[in-house]
């Protein structure tokens, strides 16, 4: 279930295939699994830091990654006892939220500002 309401598959008839959106269809989730994913965020992140931001508020990092198993969400036991299967709050989201792999992300990010830090002197 995505997050918003629905499934959190959409089949794009372009393509002929699905993909996944942890929250609108119009947002499709990147996919971090794959290397020259990772690497142009990454670049992202420099190219702002070459135009001289401090920092970034980057939003749902726990949803950046996905267990490539996609297997679908247990019930949660803790769910309001009025949720329904076809809420997001229904699910306990063990495969498609705050995976391990996201940390590793994020120290990528942290290691890149510190070279910036490291050059100037001025924390990121």
């Amino acid at each position: 279930m995505a997050a918003f309401a629905g499934s959190s598959w959409e089949w794009n008839e372009e393509r002929g295939q699905f993909y996944l959106h942890q929250f609108v269809k119009e947002q499709p989730d990147l996919n971090f699994e794959n290397i020259k994913v990772r690497n142009a965020v990454l670049a992202v992140f420099k190219f702002w830091l070459d135009m001289g931001v401090d920092g970034f508020r980057v939003d749902a990092v726990p949803f950046i990654y996905e267990d490539q198993r996609f297997l679908d969400e247990p019930e949660d036991p803790n769910r309001p006892p009025e949720s329904k299967p076809d809420e997001y709050r229904y699910w306990n989201h063990i495969y498609s939220y705050n995976q391990p792999k996201t940390l590793e992300f994020l120290a990528d990010v942290r290691q890149l500002l510190d070279v910036y830090t490291s050059a100037d002197g001025q924390q990121r």
